[in-house]
């Protein structure tokens, strides 16, 4: 801990004499004389039993047991964002199963041993298995984990949304019953805001901590390598979410367009002088002559607005008044500018950019 660049804070320095005189407390308000805890835990635990003697003489007791750490060394803890909900309305059902679930491969059996009344020769026979036949064992301690808790009547529920919702059955009706519910209104779906973020809802759900946990729900990377990729900051975050991008894009669209964007980003938003503009992976809107007669031209707002560079008017509006709206590399600082032939004087297209990571190309027919 001295290793460290942060400095203790007053409650850290502190803690072994807080948690000394909370054990002194319940003792003296509840009649508690045995405290539980982790290993990790002992010291503190051990101050408590003293301190109980010295002020009150009372006999206390302190138990430990040993953390349990998965296969990575990493403690099974809220300090290791590994800590789940055991309250059914803080945590479903379906959500606990699948907790259980998604146990890594190299600590199922330790699992088993730990989280099931299983017998050990059943234990033994699973701990056999090995490839894709693993996830059998992990449907088993899941089911054996959830049982224990919330009572085996909510297994059939749970089964039937993993076979309706993630299996290839198209017989198979969609049984949402034991999923994680949450409600919107009809008001929340109005007006320009465009509804409610994916990403929002998301969150709401339960079904991501962070937006880092969108490398679990939309890629296919291994664990290990997404634990590598949590353990960036600052600046390097954003390898990750380039990561992120590749994976979920090349698992819809293909890996073959890959390139194309990379050059495009490269192309329009890198400082690389060498770099050819290459916009083919932009989104791409289309105008004719006629419509760049005269000075009025086309308004850039509704520019931005077809593009989906804003999701409103209003929203074109306060890009432009904030100066991320660009003609190429030029600022646009007037709402009511627009898009004219003298615009496109030696090219058949011109780039609108929003920011410093969206565009998008208006083409002259």
């Amino acid at each position: 801990r001295l290793d460290r660049e942060a400095p203790f804070s007053f409650l850290e320095f502190n803690y072994m004499i807080l948690q000394s005189y909370d054990f002194l407390e319940l003792s003296r308000r509840f009649g508690v004389t045995l405290q539980l805890g982790g290993a990790d835990q002992w010291g503190n635990m051990v101050c408590g039993t003293e301190l109980g003697r010295k002020c009150d003489g009372k006999r206390l007791f302190a138990l430990t047991a040993p953390l349990i750490t998965t296969s990575d060394g990493k403690k099974m803890g809220k300090s290791e964002g590994g800590a789940i909900w055991l309250n059914r309305d803080k945590l479903s059902e379906y959500d606990y199963w699948q907790f259980w679930r998604n146990t890594s491969d190299d600590d199922v059996v330790r699992f088993l041993k730990l989280f099931t009344e299983l017998p050990l020769a059943a234990i033994g026979d699973l701990e056999k298995l090995s490839g894709a036949d693993i996830n059998k064992a992990k449907i088993i301690l899941a089911d054996e984990a959830t049982a224990l808790l919330h009572g085996s009547e909510c297994l059939d529920a749970i089964h039937q949304t993993i076979e309706s919702m993630f299996t290839k059955n198209k017989n198979a009706s969609a049984n949402t019953d034991s999923l994680p519910r949450i409600f919107v209104s009809a008001t929340q779906m109005e007006g320009e805001s465009g509804g409610v973020r994916f990403v929002d809802l998301f969150l709401e759900l339960k079904l991501a901590t962070s937006k880092k946990g969108f490398l679990k729900l939309f890629t296919e990377l291994p664990l290990e390598r997404i634990g590598e990729l949590e353990e960036l900051s600052g600046a390097d975050i954003n390898r990750a979410k380039i990561i992120l991008a590749d994976e979920a894009t090349a698992l819809l669209h293909g890996s073959e367009c890959l390139d194309a964007i990379h050059q495009t980003i490269e192309s329009m938003f890198t400082k690389s002088k060498n770099a050819s503009v290459n916009t083919y992976s932009l989104p791409r809107i289309f105008v004719s002559p006629s419509q760049l007669e005269g000075e009025n031209g086309v308004r850039f707002v509704d520019l931005f607005l077809e593009l989906k560079l804003a999701t409103s008017k209003k929203d074109a509006k306060r890009l432009i008044a904030g100066g991320g709206a660009r003609l190429g590399d030029v600022k646009i600082t007037d709402e009511l500018a627009t898009l004219t032939a003298s615009d496109f004087e030696g090219v058949t297209e011109v780039t609108l950019k929003a920011g410093k990571k969206r565009a998008g190309v208006v083409e002259l027919k």
